[in-house]
């Protein structure tokens, strides 16, 4: 069961911070931080649809499940769910996206504004920050970025037109300091911090030894 609890503990965070920056992005109606608390509600909810996702598989989910002993067909019946959530939820996504494009863009300039620039930008800068990464990380990344397919179809199907209070996407100091302390914190924990732990020795002493925690 405490296996269980800390792997189901770290989704549910995500789930959390990500439910809160949804209410965050409806308040600031027509201000210029909405946008960003919109793709925060994504990544921060999509973190749990993805976890939920991989239960059959690995993450975190995975490992509760296994901890709590659970049939493999619930397992897959999770990551079903999982799975059509996280493709509805780029879905909506995308719907919004449409509303905060620049005024006067039609759908193909709003698709590549809002979803092909930064995924791309983001799987350069993510990439950058863990490196070097695994290549089977590296192939997560890409796997991460074809749900954004979806948005792509929000963006197309939406019926919003780019609203006056999304004029501008320019950045301003506040992005270029949160983004810089981002990249920080992602170095330190994909670097990992070791941790002095007392443990006992063959022969009975007590000796300190360095224990790596890693993102």
């Amino acid at each position: 069961m405490q296996h269980a609890i800390i792997g189901v503990v770290g989704p549910l965070c995500a789930l959390l911070i990500g439910v809160l920056c949804w209410l965050l992005y409806k308040w600031t109606n027509g201000s210029r931080s909405e946008l960003l608390f919109l793709y925060l509600a994504l990544f921060g909810v999509g973190t749990f649809f993805g976890n939920l996702m991989s239960a059959a598989f690995v993450g975190d989910f995975s490992r509760a499940a296994v901890a709590l002993q659970l049939p493999l067909s619930a397992r897959y019946a999770a990551s079903l769910i999982g799975l059509v959530l996280l493709c509805g939820l780029h879905f909506i996504a995308g719907w919004e996206l449409r509303r905060l494009s620049l005024v006067g863009s039609n759908k193909l300039n709003s698709t590549i504004v809002m979803v092909v620039v930064p995924v791309l930008a983001g799987i350069v800068i993510v990439g950058l920050c863990f490196w070097p990464m695994p290549s089977s990380l590296v192939a997560g990344r890409f796997g991460e970025a074809s749900f954004w397919i979806f948005a792509v179809a929000g963006i197309l199907m939406s019926r919003k037109i780019p609203s006056g209070n999304s004029r501008t996407l320019g950045f301003g100091w506040g992005d270029i300091a949160l983004f810089v302390v981002a990249i920080l914190v992602i170095r330190v924990m994909a670097a990992g911090i070791a941790f002095p732990r007392r443990v006992n020795s063959t022969d009975g002493s007590i000796r300190a030894t360095l224990v790596k925690r890693r993102l």
